[in-house]
């Protein structure tokens, strides 16, 4: 909604008429819309200055890159340039806790991996838990239990 609203009387995205009707502004991504869809996961992968994703993400990074206007300016490093560096920040802004993680777990890799996709399932179903199956209902009320 905010999308046609903003992209019409909003002249092209200019201005943001949407806010006003009261549409609360939110950020996703094209994983998101995957997941939404129905596709797996696949394996947890940990991505060169990208950091940990996982294959329907991976692929939805590529496919957010491509609809990305810089993309075509600089041919695809805006994505290692924002993306990395958006990356090392938050490892940065983390690094004690990630310490901390390291030195209470048995396996660090395995944590890691757990909380990734726990965060993940959290970023994908906030603002749309109506939607979701009721397969993953059961699965997060055992996790968080």
């Amino acid at each position: 909604a905010r999308l046609l609203i903003n992209s019409s009387v909003g002249i092209g995205g200019i201005l943001d008429p949407a806010k006003r009707l009261g549409l609360p502004r939110h950020v996703s991504d094209f994983g998101q819309t995957l997941a939404i869809a129905g596709a797996p996961s696949g394996p947890y992968l940990v991505l060169p200055l990208l950091g940990p994703s996982d294959v329907r993400d991976g692929l939805g990074l590529g496919v957010d890159a491509i609809f990305h206007p810089t993309f075509y300016l600089l041919g695809g490093a805006d994505v290692i340039f924002f993306s990395g560096s958006s990356g090392l920040t938050e490892r940065a802004r983390h690094y004690e806790e990630l310490k901390a993680l390291q030195e209470s777990s048995i396996d660090f890799y395995a944590a890691l991996r757990s909380g990734f996709y726990q965060n993940r399932q959290a970023q994908i179903w906030d603002r749309r838990e109506n939607r979701r199956p009721s397969s993953n209902r059961v699965k997060t009320a055992q996790i968080t239990d």
